[in-house]
């Protein structure tokens, strides 16, 4: 494939076309820009000293006309999750007066609820250029603490021309996201690579396996994307092969039991993009074997710690190094993950890491997935962890922390071993570490 990135001279040039399928609802370009100028006339003209407006909907349409209207205005737009969890206080102290278009009410002030109307002239879209901010992003890392995360132009192209060609997506795609468009794994590849006349996207949100599944099935897209938790959904619930994709995964790790899981049911393989919010797109892999990084971009590992650290033209200081949350071993022209630096404790006097008694957990017959989290008890460190079991498992606390005891040194033996029905999951699909947390003692 060509490294040649093609962009449009503006955004939605084939306006009758339908640019987007939600749910079964289509959205031509008519339609997002008449919703994007509606918008921008909306929102005040002044922008309260920081030039950025929020963007909040569950709706992959009405993000894009917000973002469409705010790159006319000359703005940035923050795009906003509706459920807001952890945003509100983050927002409120980092951008005070943030005028935020919405489609409904929310516990943020400043909304303005902007409804559709056919009869609306469309708005001239523009494309932000060069350093402009482009959107901006909360993650949640590894602590579960929002923060706010931009990308400039710069970055969402350069990213996109180094991915799309080592990643093997067709140049004329029909893309169909489970991620949400407020979270820059959807927007990324769901409405910014789209945009630029790559093809066809649909979207997927509403949490129900049988949409995702009909919707596969009925728009055979070229390519799906969505994080480990929608590939664990659909492994369950798919009962005959899935129709032929690039299955991209991201976000977070994927397990090798959702990669065997789905791998069987569907018949298809996931490949598994690495990287984060601050860094874009880092390496990829089939299977679990060593990360192959993208090309264009350095890496390399710390001394001190063993972190990797990265460089690439699409970081947010092309000619400065990233240290990244995780330590990695070289192994062939790649790398393998040893763990996140913070997940290492201390406690007994010795140091581990937590992502240890995860791999553990999860290599216990009857569990599916496990989250630890570290909490302070009795003025010293404790380890809690929380493990989701299979259907029909009868795996008990008890019965894990027996399987656990024989695996693991006796001090890496968490203090607090819960077996659950399920996880709590942010919206991007992250397990809620902040929720766990809040129940244990003296949370």
């Amino acid at each position: 494939m060509s490294t040649e990135r093609t962009v449009p001279k503006i955004p939605l040039e084939n306006r009758e076309a339908v640019f987007l399928v939600e749910d079964g609802q289509e959205w031509t370009g008519e339609r997002i820009l008449k919703l994007a100028a509606r918008i921008a006339s909306a929102l005040p003209e002044k922008s309260s000293g920081h030039g950025v407006v929020g963007v909040s909907s569950p709706s992959a349409g009405f993000i894009l006309a917000g973002v469409l209207a705010a790159w006319k205005l000359g703005r940035a737009p923050l795009l906003l999750d509706p459920s807001l969890k952890a945003e509100p206080e983050a927002v409120l102290k980092r951008y005070p007066g943030l005028a935020i278009a919405a489609d409904a009410p929310g516990p943020i002030p400043g909304r303005t609820i902007v409804t559709e109307n056919a009869s609306a002239s469309p708005l001239d879209p523009v494309w932000p250029a060069g350093e402009q901010v482009a959107a901006l992003f909360f993650t949640s890392g590894s602590t579960g603490e929002a923060k706010i995360v931009q990308k400039t132009a710069r970055q969402l192209f350069k990213q996109m021309e180094a991915e799309l060609e080592w990643l093997g997506v067709p140049k004329d795609l029909s893309l169909l996201s489970l991620a949400p468009p407020f979270h820059i794994f959807g927007f990324v590849y769901g409405l910014f690579l789209p945009l630029q006349g790559r093809g066809r996207a649909s979207f997927s949100p509403k949490g129900l396996p049988a949409l995702w599944i009909a919707a596969m099935r009925e728009r055979r897209p070229s390519l799906v994307v969505g994080v480990p938790f929608h590939y664990r959904t659909l492994a369950a619930h798919t009962k005959e092969p899935l129709p032929e994709s690039f299955y991209f995964s991201s976000g977070a790790p994927l397990t090798p039991d959702i990669d065997a899981a789905f791998k069987e049911k569907t018949g298809r393989a996931i490949t598994q993009g690495y990287g984060s919010t601050e860094t874009g797109g880092i390496a990829k892999r089939v299977g679990f074997g060593a990360w192959h990084p993208f090309p264009k971009l350095e890496w390399k590992i710390a001394e001190e710690d063993g972190r990797l650290v990265v460089r690439s033209p699409w970081q947010e200081q092309p000619s400065e190094w990233h240290v990244c949350d995780d330590v990695v071993a070289k192994e062939g022209d790649g790398f393998v993950l040893l763990g996140r630096a913070d997940s290492v404790v201390k406690v007994a006097g010795k140091r581990f890491s937590t992502d240890e008694v995860v791999t553990a957990a999860q290599a216990v017959p009857g569990i599916s997935e496990a989250a630890a989290v570290t909490y302070e008890r009795f003025g010293e460190n404790a380890v809690a962890l929380f493990a989701a079991k299979a259907e029909g498992s009868d795996v008990d606390s008890a019965k894990l922390r027996e399987a656990l005891s024989a695996k693991l040194a006796p001090f890496k033996v968490p203090r607090t071993i819960e077996v659950v029905a399920s996880l709590p999951r942010l919206s991007n699909g992250k397990v809620d570490k902040q929720k766990l947390k809040s129940g244990l003692p003296g949370k």
